[in-house]
């Protein structure tokens, strides 16, 4: 690429000693300095030192000057050349030096710092920690650069040697950065738009050719082997990425990559210290399995041979999926996709596995070398056999011994292979390649903001678009766009339609140029906006494509044609003596929607007629179609939000899209897409203002990540925090029968939240142990004497499954795991009166729940594995009990915290 732009610039050097003319010029940088163009929009014009020419722009030189700045100008063509040249007799270091500037413009690795260490065979980027450590940096590349040191030897000696693999000329250095926490690395995958991989918490970054990996400063989220584990990985799709000279960007994606990095991340460490293949993972077989015994599953989940190799990347499931659903005649709605996606990612890792032992091994290295060549092979020759089906039951039988040995009690149905190996594979690779991305990808798979683009419009909406183009001015885009439609298009009456199009389209950009060489000409002024803004500048020249600029406020030097308004410019020509038909500067009225065509257009010749005729038929409607796939597109390249005002803005930016356009079929099939890309947005809103703006309840940190939520219930919207749910209707059938057995009713009114009847209020975020909550309670007149039952329960570390820990009025303690209770009861019962306020605490300190009442211990139990989870108030009374007030203090549970988000985000969003 250097030497491509450095023979412009020797062309350059060659030309530049003999000065434009003999007198006084007004200098010209672009005129004057041979190459100057090329080196402003190369990628490294930053290293030219090009202010002092800027600073020379438009005044008057003699020809003697003329010729210093030149000579100054090829010396400093001649510096850089040699800066770039002695760069890229390095590979790495080139590598290392464009990487970092790529990093300064990332839209998250321009906002850290990153600190470089030159490891063995390794380039780590450690970012600095909030706490400043100087020795940071060097032990976490240390004990990184000791977990990486064997695989790059293993790969070495058994893969890139044997196989004659060859590196990129792009890949010149293998690159780990390692961000400084899990929030860090949350917010890298967010904004670059990361794709997850299974079993690993790295990242492989195919645009920047580099790992991702994460430190853990807060303890044991990852055992030492999922460290081990996940950086690993990531160094295993860089080896591979460093030597696909197909393309790289299927590296992190493809059943065969994944897999092998899996296989590569799980080797381990034999006496020598080299690397040896590891049984078949434990986990990941028994999940696998489970999948096959399921007679459901097995039929849409697990995939033959065929069938994997026709799904090339889990890109591709959905639409398989979706291919499969309608050939059995199966509903799309209920389409398990996220389990598909699983099982596909399980089945990846476990064939390379087991294509990496006798008697494959061989064999499917030469087909991974093919790969990675570009000069792919077929798999028959990996199988040895062209009968997929004796593959299938080939894999299938080593997976089922496989898993007797891990589980040897465990009951297993072999008839499950046969049922396997003998269904219809659904392998119609075009047509999963032509429906990859249509459908909602599970909540892991890979989703970009790309993704609402129109990229499959038939041809009315492309006729659409391309009026759109034209109505932006973009006249050289839009006139391809026609040609191309004008070869796929057969049906008279549109093509007639889209061949007047081109000619007005042909007119327009006729007459836009008359009337730019008439300024040009005349010094007359060009009016146009940029950025929002008004410009307004003299016209100096105009080659046809680039107009030079005047002095002006704005300070432009020029403005492409291309990116004037056509309807402002149409506005401006007035009587400009211009050779054209009257209606060809009226065509962007009509194009803008402006109705002022109606009296404008003259119909009496058969082009002006044509136009007025079009323009009150079917514009309209091809323009707002234009307008919202326009829209789409821009909304497609937007960068995810780094602040909550962006992130705000961006969201109404797609409500009032949806309200303009959300009648369109076009939008409604992008609907879903741009609701992902709201909720994208909002949750930058959320990690930068954080969890307070999910509740209406007060929120205060107290220590380190401790937080306590104060509820006085003098406000009604408090009650939010507490939705109801259908939870533990079976208790409700424990208890005494209710006199009056109607849904519970809860309000808050007087400084009290209070309810009667039966029901669940479970709180919306979670919390983990250590934690308490701390109320007040007490309980009124029922309805009628005859009324006599009352319970009220507070919970805690609830799963969701009916596992919990609650305290029963002001006496008992129950916990349950797995369904199983333990209970303390109140040998000793005091009256407990109406109307009398009873202070309460139930408190977890890790291991044992206690329950308080007026700060005195009533009871205790051990918590078993409830040590996180939901709080929730659960009623059952005739009598109405009021809370009159609450506090919750603990950690916030992170995966509950999520799950909050998530619904807090779909509910902000929940009209699109």
């Amino acid at each position: 690429m250097i030497a491509r732009v450095l023979l412009v610039f020797a062309a350059a050097l060659g030309a530049a000693g003999t000065p434009a003319a003999q007198s006084d010029v007004r200098f010209d940088k672009r005129a004057h300095l041979d190459g100057y163009e090329e080196v402003f929009f190369s990628e490294w014009s930053d290293l030219y030192r090009t202010a002092e020419f800027d600073a020379l722009e438009g005044k008057r030189v003699s020809a003697e000057e003329l010729r210093a700045i030149q000579t100054k100008w090829v010396n400093e063509v001649a510096r850089v050349r040699a800066f770039l040249e002695g760069l890229e007799a390095d590979p790495r270091e080139f590598f290392l030096f464009r990487l970092e500037r790529r990093f300064a413009k990332h839209g998250y690795f321009s906002r850290i710092t990153l600190e470089r260490v030159d490891g063995d065979g390794v380039v780590f980027y450690v970012q600095k920690p909030a706490k400043d450590d100087p020795a940071y940096k060097a032990r976490v590349a240390k004990e990184r650069g000791t977990m990486v040191a064997p695989l790059l030897r293993h790969f070495e000696e058994e893969y890139a040697r044997p196989l004659g693999l060859e590196r990129r000329e792009d890949h010149g250095a293998y690159v780990l950065v390692v961000l400084a926490s899990q929030g860090d690395m949350q917010n890298y995958a967010r904004i670059a738009s990361a794709s997850w991989h299974y079993r690993s918490q790295s990242y492989y970054d195919h645009k920047l050719r580099i790992g991702v990996l994460m430190e853990d400063p807060f303890a044991a989220k990852r055992t030492p082997v999922q460290v081990l584990q996940s950086t690993r990985h990531a160094l295993a799709h860089l080896l591979l990425g460093a030597h696909d000279r197909a393309t790289s960007k299927r590296v992190q994606q493809s059943w065969l990559f994944e897999g092998t990095a899996d296989y590569l991340a799980a080797l381990r460490v034999d006496e020598t210290g080299n690397l040896q293949r590891r049984d078949t993972p434990a986990e990941v077989l028994r999940l696998l399995v489970a999948t096959t015994q399921d007679p459901a599953k097995r039929l849409s989940h697990y995939l033959l041979v065929e069938e994997l190799l026709a799904t090339p990347t889990y890109s591709h499931v959905a639409s398989r999926l979706d291919l499969a659903a309608r050939k059995r005649g199966d509903p799309l709605d209920k389409i398990d996709y996220s389990g598909a996606y699983y099982t596909y990612v399980r089945q990846s890792a476990l064939l390379a596995h087991f294509l990496h032992g006798a008697p494959y091994r061989e064999r499917f290295l030469r087909y991974l070398a093919a790969e990675l060549a570009g000069e792919p092979i077929a798999f028959t020759e990996v199988a040895g056999t062209a009968d997929a089906a004796e593959f299938d039951r080939a894999f299938l039988l080593h997976l089922y011994g496989q898993y007797r040995e891990a589980f040897p009690a465990a009951p297993l149905d072999d008839g499950a292979i046969a049922a396997i190996v003998a269904r219809e594979a659904v392998a119609d690779e075009a047509a999963i390649a032509e429906g990859a991305g249509k459908v909602v990808a599970p909540a892991e798979a890979p989703w970009t903001p790309a993704r609402v683009a129109v990229s499959d419009a038939d041809t009315p909406t492309r006729f659409a678009a391309v009026l759109d183009a034209a109505r932006r001015g973009r006249t050289a885009a839009a006139n391809a766009s026609l040609g191309e439609l004008l070869d796929a298009v057969s049906e008279p009456k549109l093509r007639e339609r889209i061949e007047r199009e081109r000619g007005r389209l042909a007119a327009w950009n006729e007459l836009r140029t008359a009337y730019l060489e008439h300024l040009a000409a005349t010094g007359g002024e060009l009016r146009f906006q940029r950025d929002g803004k008004n410009v307004r500048a003299p016209v100096e020249s105009f080659d046809g494509e680039r107009v030079q600029l005047g002095r002006n406020r704005a300070k432009l030097d020029a403005v492409l044609a291309e990116e004037l308004d056509p309807h402002a410019l149409a506005t401006r020509m007035g009587k400009a003596d211009l050779d054209a038909p009257a209606w060809v500067r009226i065509y962007p009225y009509v194009l803008a929607g402006d109705a002022k065509w109606k009296r404008l257009l003259d119909d009496s010749d058969e082009d002006g007629a044509a136009l007025k005729a079009d323009a009150a038929g079917d514009y309209p409607d091809r323009l707002k179609v234009g307008a919202a796939v326009g829209e789409l597109a821009e909304l497609s390249e937007v960068e995810i939000p780094a602040t909550p005002a962006a992130g705000n803005a961006l969201v109404e930016r797609i409500r009032g899209f949806l309200h303009e356009f959300g009648d369109l079929a076009v939008v409604e099939a992008k609907r879903d897409d741009l609701r992902r890309l709201a909720i994208r947005a909002l949750e930058v809103v959320f990690d930068v203002e954080g969890a307070p703006q999910l509740v209406k309840g007060k929120m205060e940190h107290v220590r380190g990540e401790t937080v306590k939520l104060t509820y006085e219930f003098d406000d009604p919207e408090e009650l939010e925090d507490f939705p109801e749910v259908d939870y533990l209707q079976g208790r409700h059938e424990v208890f005494a029968p209710l006199q009056d057995p109607k849904p519970s009713e809860c309000n808050v009114r007087g400084g009290k939240l209070i309810g009667v009847g039966r029901g669940c209020y479970r709180h919306v975020l979670g919390f983990e142990a250590p934690m308490s909550v701390r109320y007040s309670m007490s309980f009124g007149k029922p309805a009628s004497d005859d009324m006599s039952i009352w319970f009220f329960m507070v919970a805690i570390c609830d799963d969701g499954n009916e596992s919990f820990a609650w305290a029963i009025n002001r006496f008992d303690l129950e916990v349950v795991n797995d369904r199983v209770s333990e209970a303390a009861f109140a040998e000793e019962r005091d009256v407990m009166y109406q109307n009398s306020v009873y202070k309460m605490e139930l408190r977890h300190d890790g291991e044992t729940i206690s329950m308080y009442y007026d700060g005195k211990l009533q009871q205790s139990l051990p918590c078993g594995a409830r040590k996180r989870g939901g709080v929730f108030l659960f009623l059952h009374s005739d009598f109405p009990v009021s809370i009159h007030r609450m506090e919750i203090e603990g950690k916030l549970n992170e995966e509950l915290l999520a799950e909050a988000r998530e619904a807090w985000a779909a509910e902000l969003v929940s009209d699109f």
